[in-house]
């Protein structure tokens, strides 16, 4: 068995098309359509990259990545995230699916890009940290009650972490760019809340608990220009009809875990740096409207 890797390009072969969904039904769950998976990859946009694992003609494992930018001491960088990763039940256990891996960190090291992350699940997850050496960043759940806006003194101390926080070396998305991809898909649950320069974004989602149905925001990223604005943000938020909740997952070391509110998670998302970049004095803000699946 003779494996190559090559980019994708959707449309050019309705076989491969095909085999892209069979592959995401068969190993992610249930697959849309095409030109849907376009719209959430962001790739009429030209913000995506495919590639996969062929043997002769036959497309046996696939990965595909989403391009985000991170501002990191004012100065952009490129990052993309990875996402849709799949083997053919047959092709499993050879490891073509880390060789695939490392064929598109090539690739993607020639665009100037500095960095890899994602978002794996616990198949995946084992394999990015000890085959390919990515790191993980542990992530935590922060639910913020309504009333919590009537207790200013307790939320002004669970927020201290923030204002502490020393500006420099903060590596974060940019919210903008984050938000252009997001809204590509934009519905009625899809809000923006903006104050002075700071900003929060995310979906309104329906929850239940026990025998209650339940509506809260989910916020998918936050940027403060000053830490007194979440208040002001937050109040915006819960002036939506019928929310009492702000859930918003992001990683443990963020200066917005809010921690006598928040749990830890067993998911966690990963990074690797590229092209000579290091993480190794950066903060990281990191939240759930990175991934594909927000």
């Amino acid at each position: 068995m003779e494996v190559t890797f090559k980019q994708i390009h959707f449309g050019h072969s309705i076989r491969i098309d095909e085999k892209i969904l069979y592959l995401i039904e068969s190993e992610l769950g249930p697959a849309t359509s095409i030109e849907t998976l376009k719209t959430n990859l962001g790739y009429k946009e030209g913000r995506s990259l495919l590639f996969g694992a062929f043997d002769g003609d036959e497309l046996v494992a696939m990965n595909m990545w989403i391009k985000l930018l991170f501002s990191f001491n004012s100065v952009l960088h490129t990052g993309y995230l990875s996402c849709f990763s799949a083997t053919e039940n047959s092709y499993k256990g050879n490891g073509i699916w880390p060789k695939l891996m490392l064929y598109c960190e090539s690739e993607i090291k020639i665009t100037g890009a500095s960095l890899l992350f994602g978002y794996p699940n616990d198949v995946s997850c084992p394999l990015f940290i000890h085959k390919l050496n990515y790191q993980e960043q542990k992530q935590v759940r922060v639910l913020i009650p309504r009333f919590i806006l009537w207790i200013p003194l307790l939320l002004s101390y669970m927020l201290k972490n923030h204002r502490k926080k020393i500006k420099q070396n903060i590596f974060q998305p940019s919210l903008e760019d984050n938000v252009l991809w997001k809204k590509i898909d934009e519905n009625e649950n899809f809000y923006q809340f903006e104050f002075i320069g700071s900003k929060i974004w995310g979906k309104v989602r329906n929850g239940k608990k026990y025998f209650f149905n339940f509506r809260y925001f989910e916020i998918g990223g936050i940027y403060l220009k000053e830490s007194g604005h979440l208040k002001i943000l937050m109040s915006q938020i819960f002036k939506l009809r019928k929310i009492y909740i702000i859930m918003m997952i992001l990683n443990e070391d963020n200066p917005l875990n809010l921690k006598p509110l928040s749990q830890k998670l067993k998911a966690v998302s990963i990074t690797k740096p590229i092209n000579g970049f290091s993480l190794n004095d950066a903060r990281l803000e990191f939240f759930r409207g990175m991934s594909d699946t927000f």
